[in-house]
């Protein structure tokens, strides 16, 4: 009886599927590990530009800013003047007679703590080959800077009143 008995166990054993029968034996399945990485842009942190028009100087300011995402290395740049679309230059449009305008410029800087612009934009071309600095964007998160410049020659033989122009930055992963 002992015989048959361990005849059928050793049966039943080499009959059970993943069991291993030798020492040192081993067994392995291949699984997939998949990420999503999604090429995602923002442009974040823009604030409103109020220049002063002191005598005998250029209206300049500038305004920090985050460009930041997923997915690429590097981004273009583009600013658009309301005001000067047709044209191809940026201009202020007085809010009394929009016939009326004044030239600007507009200067980037991929560096948030730059005193001057690394290049100057022409209304509606392209900037290209930016590197992308940060991530995130938000409360803190700025890695880029917008110049405006009104020269004093230009403001001080303008017709008097307020001049305002929306600026449009849009931003594209290369």
């Amino acid at each position: 009886m002992h015989s048959t008995l361990r005849s059928a166990l050793a049966g039943l054993i080499l009959a059970v599927p993943g069991v291993v029968i030798a020492a040192g034996e081993t067994d392995f399945k291949d699984i997939q590990v998949n990420l999503n990485i999604p090429e995602r842009i923002v442009v974040d942190q823009l604030d409103n530009i109020d220049l002063s028009a002191v005598a005998g100087t250029d209206a300049a300011g500038a305004d920090a800013f985050c460009v930041g995402g997923t997915g690429f290395a590097t981004y273009s740049i583009q600013f658009d003047s309301n005001a000067g679309g047709a044209t191809n230059e940026f201009l202020l449009a007085n809010v009394a007679d929009t016939s009326l305008t004044v030239p600007y410029s507009v200067g980037y800087s991929n560096d948030e703590t730059a005193t001057d612009a690394a290049s100057f934009a022409d209304e509606g071309v392209v900037l290209p080959g930016n590197l992308r600095r940060d991530f995130r964007c938000g409360a803190g998160y700025e890695n880029a800077k917008l110049f405006v410049n009104v020269a004093a020659n230009d403001w001080q033989n303008a017709t008097g009143g307020d001049y305002s122009d929306t600026l449009t930055v849009t931003v594209v992963a290369e």
